[in-house]
């Protein structure tokens, strides 16, 4: 097992990390800002909510929606879908 140092380790980061980014790039506008607040700075949904004027409930609906269209996106490019850390956020 290799632990968090390993070159290999960080190699495998850094792609996941770019296949995340194109993958972000490929949602439209409002649902990457809604996204990138949820997982990126942590905002809740009714404060997405409140920033956006959307219900917290659309927020979370979103937020599925894109989480789910993302983690499929990864899995056609051959990530693992169950190890993936997709989460929506607290209500």
């Amino acid at each position: 097992v290799a632990d968090d140092g390993t070159p290999e380790l960080l190699a495998a980061r850094r792609e996941l990390a770019e296949a995340v980014g194109g993958a972000l790039q490929r949602l439209p506008p409002r649902d990457r800002t809604i996204l990138l607040l949820a997982d990126g700075q942590g905002w809740t949904a009714p404060e997405i909510g409140e920033a956006l004027s959307m219900t917290p409930g659309s927020v979370r609906t979103r937020l599925s929606r894109m989480h789910s269209k993302l983690r499929a996106s990864l899995v056609s490019d051959g990530y693992d879908g169950s190890r993936l850390p997709l989460s929506s956020p607290e209500p």
